[in-house]
């Protein structure tokens, strides 16, 4: 996705959230599209008998800009393979290196997006496989 495409579809999600997140404002899809190639240049990607997954229902994901916004914040975090989201659903599933991160991580990094003035993001479940 370039990063035009990226800046449009984070602007029109923050709009329709009525600017629900000041992560998805500032997220110009520099750093976060980049990091799987970034990682596999750093040292490489972990084996699949080291990646977990992770499944976090995210309170207050209502619309796609929130939903992007909270994919954007878990790209970032060190040791995160991977993560999707699913507004529908108020959901995020996230592979990441157990060696690195963890799920208590994870839900920090959520429940940490500056979302003012909209209410911030809460997990209120997570699984681990």
């Amino acid at each position: 996705m370039s990063r035009l495409l990226a800046a449009a579809l984070l602007l029109g999600g923050a709009v329709a959230c009525n600017s629900a997140s000041r992560a998805s404002a500032t997220a110009s899809g520099d750093s976060a599209q980049h990091e799987p190639a970034a990682r596999a240049l750093a040292g490489g990607e972990p084996t699949s008998s080291e990646v977990r997954r992770a499944t976090l229902t995210i309170e207050g994901m209502v619309c796609q800009g929130c939903a992007e916004a909270a994919k954007q914040t878990l790209q970032k975090v060190a040791g995160v393979v991977s993560a999707e989201t699913d507004v529908q659903s108020g959901t995020a599933t996230v592979s990441f290196d157990p060696g690195k991160t963890n799920v208590d991580v994870l839900v920090a990094a959520i429940e940490g997006v500056d979302r003012d003035p909209a209410p911030a993001f809460r997990v209120t479940s997570r699984s681990e496989r």
